[in-house]
């Protein structure tokens, strides 16, 4: 409370019992390993840090804290997501991703078309407390919001950031298109492009020795 006037992002307010990094499906509450994995990471590019010095059970005691602060928790259960077995990467997956950020998702309208979160909707979004919220820079993150990993992106693209203007794409990509958009979205960080041109590299050439 005192420094949450001087924050951006805001905190959340754990009593309408709403998280953004989540691996249940928007709208539902988080899984006791989300917010126990969340503790553990922190939030990037906010003011929640990483809790390394809390044990293991420290962590689960301050979730069932948290989690006493709104209703839902005794009233609902979480639903599940799963995440399917990651697709190639590659320069073709990576250019119909650039498909779906553009056509399909239209990622670009707030992230922008170069991923730096100046779309031409980023001044208008805000938060379900009606206040201003900037969307992710991909461009100058070491890491996203809610992890590092291609798994934790994809959850992100498939449950959403309730509490945030960012929606579930559940019902509107089919998996192995939200993988595509993963890759591409990875893509606007430094290092990934020469990555995924080796490995098509790399493949192509072991096709080619096959073929001999």
């Amino acid at each position: 409370m005192k420094n949450a006037p001087h924050v951006d992002p805001k905190p959340r307010d754990f009593t309408v019992g709403t998280f953004k990094c989540r691996s249940t499906p928007s709208g539902s509450i988080p899984q006791d390993t989300d917010l126990f994995n969340t503790i553990g990471r922190g939030l990037y590019s906010t003011a929640m840090p990483p809790w390394h010095p809390l044990t293991r059970q420290q962590r689960a005691d301050l979730v069932a804290y948290v989690k006493s602060f709104s209703s839902r928790f005794a009233e609902e259960k979480p639903g599940t997501l799963d995440v399917p077995k990651k697709t190639p990467s590659d320069e073709d997956s990576v250019a119909r991703g650039r498909e779906w950020y553009q056509e399909v998702a239209k990622c670009w309208q707030c992230h922008g078309k170069e991923g730096r979160g100046d779309g031409p909707s980023a001044a208008t979004l805000t938060d379900d407390k009606n206040r201003p919220i900037q969307p992710y820079d991909f461009t100058a993150a070491s890491r996203f919001k809610c992890g590092e990993s291609d798994e934790d992106l994809y959850r992100v693209l498939m449950t959403g950031l309730d509490g945030s203007p960012m929606p579930s794409f559940s019902s509107s990509l089919k998996p192995e298109q939200a993988w595509d958009l993963v890759y591409y979205v990875r893509s606007f960080r430094s290092g990934f492009q020469e990555t995924a041109q080796k490995t098509n590299r790399q493949k192509t050439s072991g096709v080619a020795s096959a073929e001999r």
